[in-house]
C-alpha cells in the first residue's frame, strides 16, 4: 500500500490526475482486502486531498470523514488531527463555516494533545482565513497574528497569515493596508514556490 501510495503522490505532482486517482484507489482496494486500517485511512486520505485539488470538495469531504473515523479507531491523533483540518477545509470551500470551525477546533484539540506543534499552527492559520471568509474581522485578525508571533511557524502560515490580514483589511475597506498585506502575502508565496521552479 505505501508504494502504491507514494506513486500517486508522483501522478499527482506531475498533474496526471487520472493516474493518480486510480494507484491511490488500488492501494485502498489492497489495503482493505489486507484489513490494514492504517493504509486504509492514508488511502483515503489521499484520495480526499485530491478531490479537493480538484475541486470536488463533497467527494474529498466524504473520504477525509471516512479517515477520522478510522484513525479515531486506531488511534492516530497527528492523522487525524490532520485529515481534521483537511475536511474543515472541504466545508470552508463549501461555504459551510460553522462546520469547518466545529473540524478546525477539533483538529486544534487533538494536535494540542499530540503535542503537533506544526499542525497547530496549520490549524490556527486555518481558522483565521475561514472566519475572514465568514465575516469574523475581529478573530480572524487575532488568529493571524497569534501565527506570526509564533516562532515555530512555517513560512507558508506566514504567507497565509499576511493574506488573512489582508482578507480582514479589505473586510474593513482600508484598501492600502490591505495591499500592503497582501503583498507581503504574495511574495512569501513566491519566494516558497520559486525553490520548486
Amino acid at each position: 500500500t505505501e508504494i502504491l501510495l507514494r506513486l500517486g503522490e508522483l501522478g499527482r505532482e506531475t498533474c496526471d490526475y487520472d493516474e493518480a486517482k486510480r494507484t491511490f484507489e488500488e492501494g485502498l482496494a489492497l489495503s482493505r482486502a489486507q484489513g490494514d486500517l492504517w493504509g486504509e485511512a492514508e488511502s483515503l486520505a489521499v484520495i480526499g486531498y485530491l478531490a479537493l485539488f480538484q475541486g470536488q470538495f463533497e467527494n474529498g469531504r466524504d473520504s477525509l470523514e471516512r479517515a477520522v473515523e478510522i484513525r479515531q479507531q486506531v488511534g492516530d491523533r497527528h492523522g487525524m488531527a490532520d485529515n481534521r483540518s483537511t475536511c474543515g477545509t472541504a466545508h470552508w470551500f463549501c461555504g459551510r463555516y460553522a462546520e469547518a470551525d466545529s473540524l478546525l477546533e477539533q483538529s486544534l484539540a487533538t494536535s494540542e494533545a499530540a503535542g503537533d506543534i506544526l499542525n497547530k499552527i496549520g490549524v490556527i492559520t486555518l481558522q483565521g482565513e475561514v472566519r475572514a471568509w465568514a465575516g469574523r474581522y475581529q478573530e480572524a485578525r487575532g488568529l493571524a497574528r497569534t501565527v506570526l508571533a509564533n516562532t515555530d511557524v512555517l513560512r507558508i502560515d506566514t504567507a497565509r497569515a499576511h493574506r488573512v490580514l489582508g482578507w480582514v483589511a479589505l473586510g474593513n475597506e482600508v484598501y492600502a493596508e490591505a495591499q500592503g498585506w497582501l503583498a507581503e502575502s504574495v511574495a512569501g508565496h513566491r519566494e516558497l514556490w520559486s525553490q520548486y521552479a
